[in-house]
């Protein structure tokens, strides 16, 4: 079959008609849309969305974390008086610290509990969890997908670590007769936690935690942060002698704070004192997450595990007081 060339004018015409079409037809739709009674555009109410809904009386309880390696049982009277209230509870929650996992099949790390664990779980009556902390990775990517496969057998729905950052980030929902109940999970990871906790986090292409990543900040005086800085540009004044010096000082540098030698510090009422500052894109994922989490739940726990001191002058792990980040997330 030949084909015939078209004329020039014949192809001016037709594109002008393609053109003419194109800028016409979102008109035509909106006529048709109008005329067959169609949905218009759905403006939501934050303040309706983000409302507690479940209007029923409704239990919440919540415990802490929860590292098993054996198997409990009843246990004491204050053990069974603690586990009856989690029992009648209409959601109980808690922190699952560590992977489970069937010890027979699995071919990775055995660093975790036995696949019996999620009996133990099921008994307290605890039906969703956070699993965001130190110990998410302890038996690697494997184990933390076991451990989703053990606690979704068991009906335990999961939140906060996940094939990749948008999983581990995403509000899991359960639901109850009064109901539903969503999670959002997180690990705070700041430069001194150990390295074992510290490169778990998910990405957007690899699996693990939902991250907060932190910055901390010694506090000192204003007298204090004039010597460091002289210290610092005493060491700094020796830069022209090596081949590749690091970065000079930044020409907009705060006025109360300072880098050095991997230590953050700012002028502060109390030296002392650790303050903390978010990193504005973990925050911003995270809020987007609790709200879309509110907006499809009746109620939203939102859950984060923390290592953070408070004193720079106390023991790790013996400082029980507040982060100030922590306030500050949970007022956001």
């Amino acid at each position: 079959m030949k084909i015939l060339p078209m004329p020039k004018m014949t192809r001016f015409a037709l594109i002008a008609l393609i053109i003419t079409g194109l800028v016409a037809l979102p008109a035509l739709l909106r006529g048709q849309g109008a005329a067959q009674g169609a949905v218009q555009q759905v403006r939501h109410d934050p303040s309706i969305e983000l409302a507690m809904k479940i209007t029923q009386p409704f239990t919440f309880a919540a415990v802490g974390d929860i590292i098993i390696r054996r198997p409990v049982g009843e246990g004491e009277a204050g053990y069974q008086a603690l586990v009856k209230v989690m029992r009648e509870a209409d959601m109980t929650y808690a922190n699952m610290e560590g992977p489970i996992l069937d010890e027979v099949s699995f071919r990775g790390p055995l660093a975790g509990g036995p696949k019996s664990v999620v009996d133990e779980l099921k008994r307290m009556g605890v039906r969703i969890m956070t699993t965001a902390n130190n110990h998410t990775l302890d038996a690697g990517p494997e184990g933390m997908f076991e451990t989703y496969r053990l606690l979704a057998e068991a009906g335990i729905v999961h939140a906060g670590s996940g094939k990749n950052l948008a999983d581990a980030r995403l509000a899991r929902i359960a639901v109850t007769p009064k109901g539903t109940v969503a999670a959002v999970g997180m690990y705070s990871i700041d430069a001194s936690s150990n390295n074992r906790s510290r490169f778990t986090d998910a990405t957007a292409d690899m699996p693990g935690l939902n991250p907060l990543h932190v910055t901390p900040y010694n506090v000192v005086t204003a007298e204090h942060m004039q010597a460091l800085k002289k210290i610092r540009d005493a060491i700094y004044a020796r830069r022209p002698e090596v081949r590749f010096p690091v970065a000079p000082v930044a020409a907009d540098e705060p006025a109360g704070r300072l880098q050095l030698f991997q230590t953050a510090f700012a002028v502060g009422s109390n030296p002392g004192d650790l303050t903390y500052e978010m990193d504005p894109t973990d925050l911003k994922g995270i809020i987007t997450s609790v709200r879309v989490g509110k907006q499809l739940a009746d109620f939203l726990v939102v859950a984060i595990h923390c290592h953070q001191n408070s004193f720079a002058f106390q023991a790790y792990s013996q400082d029980h007081h507040t982060p100030d980040f922590l306030i500050e997330l949970a007022h956001q």
